[in-house]
């Protein structure tokens, strides 16, 4: 089991209980999951100066180790998203995948890989986006030709924004296909690196957990 919060002053205790408010109990109406939604933030778990001094790395990978939480999480997308007409869920290799197939699952429509480039076996359409400065600048996703078109309205789902160019391409190959971009979401973001910004110039974003106060820290 992950250490569990200690010492939390009042006005940070209030903070937690207002996002599990805002971001889980307001998305799944039913009041005997007040528990479960707490162990969500519980099993995050903060790495403070990671990727890089100042800032810090939400890790979910605790959450997918419990299946009850996980199934919060999932939960959780397919509540927000149940009135928007979602016909696909477009999960972003690799890490994406894992929380956008168990959402395309539950809202019976199908789930749609966008690949790193030579993963994909016949047809593919592909674009390649700019992922930053220096020599590795340039990124590639593809999908399976003929996998979306005109009449979709694509969700599209990564495990966590950081600097947001990957979603940013993951839109552009999705547009290039035909289909229609209902929104970027993801579970969690790294904050400072202006990732949900460069997103939201292309698409409207949804961060599940953002500002995950009083989960565990590890530093």
């Amino acid at each position: 089991p992950g250490s569990q919060p200690k010492n939390l002053l009042p006005a940070t205790h209030l903070i937690l209980t207002n996002l599990l408010h805002r971001n889980i109990m307001a998305l799944i109406n039913n009041s005997k999951s007040i528990e479960m939604e707490e162990k969500v933030f519980k099993k995050l778990q903060v790495v403070p100066n990671f990727p890089r001094p100042g800032l810090n790395f939400t890790d979910i990978t605790p959450v997918l180790e419990d299946p009850v939480a996980f199934q919060l999480l999932v939960d959780a997308f397919v509540s927000h998203y149940k009135d928007r007409k979602i016909t696909a869920v477009a999960g972003v290799e690799s890490r994406g995948f894992i929380v956008a197939a168990p959402v395309a699952l539950a809202m019976q429509v199908p789930f749609v890989p966008l690949r790193k480039p030579g993963k994909l076996a016949w047809g593919s359409v592909g674009v390649d986006f700019r992922i930053g400065s220096g020599i590795y600048s340039k990124g590639r996703l593809e999908c399976r030709e003929g996998a979306l078109g005109s009449d979709d309205n694509v969700l599209i789902i990564d495990d966590m924004i950081a600097s947001g160019s990957t979603l940013v391409g993951a839109c552009q190959l999705v547009r290039k296909m035909g289909a229609n971009v209902v929104e970027c979401a993801a579970a969690v973001e790294i904050e400072g690196l202006g990732g949900r910004e460069l997103v939201e110039d292309t698409s409207s974003c949804f961060v599940l957990l953002p500002n995950p106060v009083g989960c565990d820290s590890r530093g």
